[in-house]
């Protein structure tokens, strides 16, 4: 009987210990999102205060390069712009690809060289910095989205 009790009290520590991981591995699931809350993207809602934004539309506003563009409620904003490093924001519908995409560079040269001859691109300059808006599937209604492009004070 003694025996039993000697190797019980040599589980019993890494039977807690076990046990203390695994409550804290699904306290810390269940809170993950309040403990390290996603990252939204910087998307002012629709007021009666920006009449240019047509209704049913949103509009994205980027603090960091002092851009705002307005697109329909159907498209949403795809935060992960794996294979796009250059991307400030992709617009999504559905489908096999992104709508378009909106990207930032240092210089003429470097959209240039990625683009060369593109009839689908919209080039704007902002400071020093060339933003392009790539209408990924030759869609009307991305032109149309394009067109909301606003740099503050233009």
């Amino acid at each position: 009987m003694s025996a039993r009790i000697t190797k019980m009290k040599k589980i019993a520590p890494w039977f807690f210990l076990l046990v203390v991981i695994l409550l804290g591995l699904l306290v810390g699931y269940y809170f993950k999102d309040r403990l390290f809350p996603k990252p939204t993207p910087s998307v002012v809602p629709l007021t009666k205060a920006s009449p240019t934004v047509k209704p049913g539309w949103k509009e994205y506003v980027s603090a960091k390069y002092g851009f705002s563009i307005s697109y329909p409620s159907s498209y949403r904003i795809v935060e992960d712009t794996y294979g796009w490093p250059k991307a400030v924001i992709l617009l999504y519908k559905g489908g096999q690809s992104y709508d378009l995409a909106i990207e930032v560079w240092d210089s003429e040269t470097e959209y240039q060289t990625k683009y060369k001859n593109q009839t689908n691109l919209v080039v704007k300059k902002i400071g020093n910095k060339f933003i392009t808006l790539l209408n990924m599937n030759f869609d009307p209604e991305v032109d149309e989205i394009i067109k909301t492009f606003k740099v503050p004070g233009n």
